[in-house]
């Protein structure tokens, strides 16, 4: 919550879903005329070792070997990644939700993704296509100037 300087109205300035956290550092900057938010990207280095531990875990899940009682025990033994890393990638990599199979089953849309890939580190180097590292930068965002929007922020960069 913030209060706008000139109306001294309560707004909501970054929304979250309750029980999560974000993923980046994030800073809410004042000064006299408004207040900011100031995200931090995580470095490249970082990313890629996220998307190369997803893609592992991900593909494990896709490309099940052995019997059942194996597949779950493998599943279920196998590292993975906290909700939030997890859901970040996903948002990121636009394959968040999940589709109908065959059977009717729900199955979520990056498993479906994966498995379509016959090696891990193919799935993985198409990840690093889909992400757009490069696109990514720190983001910082306002509120807008105009006065038909004082409440709401304006992304200057996107990540």
């Amino acid at each position: 919550m913030y209060r706008d300087s000139e109306t001294a109205k309560p707004d909501l300035m970054l929304s979250s879903s309750s029980g999560r956290t974000t993923i980046c550092e994030v800073e809410i900057v004042f000064d006299q005329k408004h207040t900011a938010i100031e995200i931090e990207a995580h470095d490249d280095t970082e990313v890629l070792e996220l998307l190369s531990d997803y893609s592992k875990s991900l593909f494990e899940k896709a490309k099940p070997k052995g019997d059942e009682e194996a597949v779950v025990q493998s599943i279920n033994s196998s590292f993975s990644l906290s909700v939030e890393i997890e859901r970040a990638l996903k948002n990121m990599l636009k394959l968040t939700g999940a589709i109908k199979n065959e059977s009717g089953r729900r199955v979520q849309k990056d498993v479906v993704f994966a498995k379509d890939f016959s090696r891990e580190v193919d799935l993985y180097n198409e990840f690093i296509e889909r992400i757009m590292l490069q696109e990514r930068t720190q983001v910082q965002l306002l509120p807008s100037s105009s006065d038909d929007n004082l409440n709401g922020f304006n992304p200057l960069s996107r990540t």
